[in-house]
């Protein structure tokens, strides 16, 4: 996500200053692609973790912690992806 939001304000940075002239948009697109990408991965993570999670409640195992770790943070890191997506193109 972090890849994808430099790229995309690298483009800006560069476009402004009047070394990079970018009619289509295509650094930006390509940083949102990377964003989006690296979404799609977060949340293939998370299904994958609660499957996993459900497997092993069904086989007995119960949960340590009140709340999984790293599904929270997955879920944040894909919400700073979104805010980043809607700044690149602010």
């Amino acid at each position: 996500i972090g890849f994808g939001f430099a790229i995309a304000k690298a483009g800006d940075a560069l476009e402004s200053k009047g070394i990079f002239i970018d009619d289509f948009h295509s650094v930006q697109i390509v940083g949102v692609t990377f964003i989006a990408l690296a979404g799609l991965g977060l949340i293939g993570a998370v299904i994958q973790s609660l499957r996993i999670e459900r497997r092993l409640a069904n086989q007995g195992f119960k949960r340590i912690e009140p709340m999984p770790l790293g599904l929270v943070m997955s879920i944040l890191v894909l919400a700073v992806g979104i805010f980043g997506v809607i700044a690149i193109f602010r």
